[in-house]
């Protein structure tokens, strides 16, 4: 449908059965860590996906940076993150309970995660915050899950997850 040339998946670890399921010519799966550089050109991205993904590296910064340098002058970044903020964290802090954006908490210690293994808390703000520090601009922001159209009212108070698209700024 959308005609691409390449498609190229990464994630940390791939099983055998999904490298045996992929019959697509076009569609090319590998193994890279996104705490690291990623193994992709500078300026060679025209779609980048990356859904529930940065908060479980080791260093945000490191990986938005490397969005910046890979994505193409017309490219586009889809992210996908959890939120800290919706009124049930908040509601939990308030109690003294820790915040849960991935498995409930009795979960964790019985799957020895911590919070689904979740290294780092994000904000709408502080995804604004780190899209201009690496010079990316935000194209759109959409709250996830059921209710979207109650969640679009106040995303960051009613959503516990935000997909976003980035460009880069054109100076």
């Amino acid at each position: 449908i959308y005609n691409f040339k390449k498609i190229i998946g990464y994630d940390i670890a791939f099983s055998n059965e999904i490298l045996d399921q992929n019959t697509y010519k076009n569609v090319e799966l590998l193994e890279g860590n996104f705490s690291e550089d990623f193994p992709i050109e500078d300026n060679s991205v025209d779609c980048l996906v990356m859904m529930m993904v940065i908060e479980h590296l080791f260093d945000p910064f490191h990986s938005f940076s490397e969005i910046y340098r890979t994505l193409s002058n017309d490219g586009v970044a889809f992210i996908n993150l959890p939120l800290v903020t919706s009124f049930k964290n908040r509601l939990r802090l308030l109690f003294g309970r820790l915040p849960e954006t991935s498995i409930e908490y009795e979960e964790w210690f019985a799957e020895k995660e911590w919070d689904g293994n979740h290294l780092h808390y994000f904000s709408i703000e502080s995804i604004k915050k780190i899209c201009a520090k690496f010079n990316l601009e935000i194209i759109k922001i959409t709250p996830v899950g059921k209710f979207i159209f109650l969640k679009k009212i106040n995303p960051s108070l009613l959503s516990n997850e935000i997909s976003f698209c980035v460009r880069k700024k054109i100076n």
